[in-house]
C-alpha cells in the first residue's frame, strides 16, 4: 500500500452553467507517494468522483474517489475502514475549495461553498490514483495507488516544509482565493464525530 498526500479537490452541487453539466468541481491537496500533485475532482450527486490532473478540456483522468456517509461507513468491516479517509482538516483549513464558475457572484458562491462544506466534512472518502501524470507517465502505468488525505499541518509539512502557505500559494493565486479566509468562514462548522478506524494511512 502506498500513501499519498497532495492534490486539489473540493465538493459542491450542480450548477447548469458549468461546462460539466450536472457535475461540480472540487479542489484540495491530498497525497501521492508523499509528494504534492494537483488533482481536480468532478463530482456527481452520488459522490462518485472522477479525478483529473487539471481543469483544462484536455485534462487526464488520473483517479477516482468514492465518498460515503457515516451511516454507510459504520457498515464496513474494520479492515475495510482503514482504507478510507476523513475530510475534516481539508474543510476546516480552507484547503478544500470549489472553483467558482465565471459569472457567478462571489458572495453567492461563497455561501454555496460553505454550505457544501458542512456536508463534505461528514463524509468518508476512498481514493485510488491509477495515472501518475505528475511524474511524466505517458499512460496509466503500474498498480493503482491508494491515497490518503492531509489530517494536520504537520502532515502537510512532510510534503511542503512551508506548510499550507507553500502548498496552496499557487492554487490560491490561480483561483483568486485565500485559504485563510476560507478557514475563517468555516470556523463555525461543527467538527464531526469521526471514527478512529479511518485515516490509518497517515
Amino acid at each position: 500500500m502506498q500513501t499519498c498526500i497532495a492534490q486539489q479537490c473540493l465538493v459542491i452541487n450542480t450548477f447548469p452553467e458549468t461546462k460539466m453539466g450536472s457535475l461540480a468541481r472540487l479542489s484540495a491537496p491530498k497525497a501521492v507517494s508523499w509528494k504534492a500533485a494537483p488533482a481536480w475532482f468532478k463530482i456527481s450527486h452520488l459522490r462518485q468522483c472522477l479525478i483529473y490532473d487539471s481543469t483544462k478540456q484536455n485534462a487526464r483522468l488520473i483517479g477516482v474517489e468514492y465518498m460515503i456517509s457515516p451511516r454507510l461507513f459504520e457498515t464496513l468491516p474494520s479492515e475495510e475502514r482503514k482504507l478510507w479517509h476523513t475530510h475534516e482538516f481539508e474543510v476546516k483549513s480552507g484547503m478544500l475549495i470549489m472553483p467558482a464558475p465565471a459569472g457567478v457572484p462571489k458572495p453567492a458562491w461563497e455561501a454555496a461553498e460553505t454550505s457544501e462544506m458542512r456536508e463534505v466534512i461528514l463524509l468518508y472518502g476512498k481514493t485510488y490514483h491509477f495515472w501518475q501524470a505528475d511524474r511524466g507517465d505517458p499512460l496509466p502505468l503500474g498498480a493503482p495507488q491508494l491515497m490518503a488525505s492531509f489530517t494536520s499541518e504537520d502532515k502537510v509539512k512532510l510534503v511542503q516544509p512551508k506548510g499550507l502557505d507553500g502548498l496552496l500559494a499557487g492554487r490560491d493565486e490561480a483561483f483568486g482565493v485565500d485559504y485563510k479566509v476560507k478557514a475563517e468562514k468555516r470556523k463555525d462548522i461543527e467538527p464531526p464525530n469521526l471514527s478512529p478506524d479511518a485515516d490509518t494511512m497517515v
